[in-house]
């Protein structure tokens, strides 16, 4: 670190790079070197690192694991560029771990809070992410209404960041609202663009 400062984004990159290809055995070392505090105010490497890691665990059903990790991450002592963005980020995601839990109640203020630091820089990406989550909260309350907002809101960022992987995650939810409200015909459609999402997926990230 000494000789190299900006290592610890290489071994972020790298280790993300083989996370995306769900190669998780070689990237978890990679994401682990990264996490080193920070010295430089150009240097978000740890906060990557670590909200990653805790996505990881997400993904696994870790769900204590992965909301030790983005706690780690909101409390970091880190000041560095767009640190209120990265706060966000950790926010959104301990809404995931909630919504894991089914604690719909509790998930909804960090989804929020997140998508409002978002919107400030226009990230549509991270916000069509927020929304998804709020979505999934607001229907496993029984409010359809206000799930359709959300699921209509995620599909316009979606469409303006090219956030296409998403939609392998959003469609399931339009299936099951549609479902709810007794409309099969679109229910089946949704379910059947699942299945091609996930297909597009798994061919790019394979």
């Amino acid at each position: 670190y000494k000789d190299f400062p900006d290592i610890g984004n290489f071994y972020f990159r790298i280790g993300e790079a083989y996370f995306f290809f769900q190669d998780y055995e070689k990237a978890i070392p990679y994401l682990r070197k990264a996490m080193k505090p920070s010295k430089f105010y150009c240097d978000r490497a740890n906060l990557k690192a670590t909200n990653t890691l805790g996505t990881y665990h997400n993904l696994k059903g870790n769900i204590d694991s992965a909301e030790y990790y983005f706690r780690k991450a909101y409390n970091s002592r880190d000041m560095v560029k767009s640190r209120s963005m990265y706060d966000a980020i950790a926010l959104g995601n301990l809404g995931h771990s909630l919504v894991q839990r089914k604690k719909y109640n509790e998930a909804i203020p960090y989804f929020q809070a997140g998508l409002d630091r978002m919107l400030i820089d226009f990230d549509y990406k991270r916000a069509s992410d927020a929304t998804l989550g709020l979505a999934r909260c607001y229907f496993g309350k029984g409010d359809l209404k206000a799930a359709k907002q959300m699921i209509d809101s995620s599909l316009v960022y979606v469409e303006r960041s090219d956030n296409v992987n998403l939609y392998r995650l959003l469609y399931p939810l339009m299936s099951k609202y549609h479902s709810k409200i007794g409309n099969k015909e679109l229910a089946d459609a949704y379910l059947d663009s699942t299945i091609l999402a996930s297909n597009r997926y798994m061919e790019k990230y394979n």
